[in-house]
């Protein structure tokens, strides 16, 4: 594959889940044949906030190089080559166990390098950035699905894949069950989010 992987991966002190996973990660894709820019980030306090700090990742990384970038979380299991993925007619692929965009999964992300999708990580960024100055508790999933998507997604070229991306032939997503992130699931709980 030509187009390059992005990813990051932060722990919580005395934790290390996504930097083995990254580990693994970075194996199978030098086995694959597809690069792979992993940075370690500095742990903000709180499993949100590293999520939250995807989109300004993304974003930066795709300005730095540009070029088409597909992000990946730092713990999902590559099983197959996802070429699928790489499309320069789209502007915005992503996979879903369900249909249309509005389920897309968090990970992994093909984005195309336009003023478009800028605009789109540059808005996603916005409201993830309000969410850590405020100390609010949200993931950046969450934020894509309720506020991005609707916004966007009929100023995109889109494609969604379908269940065989996430059913564990080409990818498996991670689960982490750090104790940050089930302080952030359980504050999002009390406020009555939709997590998903």
């Amino acid at each position: 594959m030509k187009t390059t992987f992005i990813t990051f991966y932060s722990d919580s002190p005395n934790t290390s889940y996504y930097e083995t996973s990254y580990l693994k990660l970075k194996q199978t894709c030098d086995v694959l044949k597809i690069k792979l820019i992993g940075e370690s980030i500095p742990f903000n306090k709180e499993y949100k906030n590293m999520c939250l700090f995807k989109p300004t990742f993304i974003l930066n990384k795709m300005i730095e190089l540009k070029q088409n970038v597909i992000w990946i979380d730092a713990d999902t299991t590559l099983r197959n080559l996802p070429t699928d993925f790489e499309d320069e007619e789209h502007d915005l692929i992503g996979a879903s166990h369900l249909t249309g965009i509005e389920n897309i999964k968090a990970s992994p992300l093909y984005f195309k390098y336009c003023s478009t999708i800028v605009e789109f990580l540059t808005s996603w960024k916005k409201i993830c950035d309000y969410k850590i100055e405020n100390n609010l508790h949200d993931l950046d999933h969450d934020i894509l699905k309720r506020h991005i998507v609707p916004e966007y997604k009929n100023k995109l070229k889109y494609k969604i894949l379908n269940n065989e991306y996430c059913n564990g032939y080409y990818i498996d997503n991670g689960v982490s069950k750090s104790k940050s992130k089930s302080n952030t699931l359980h504050e999002m709980k009390k406020q009555n989010f939709i997590i998903g």
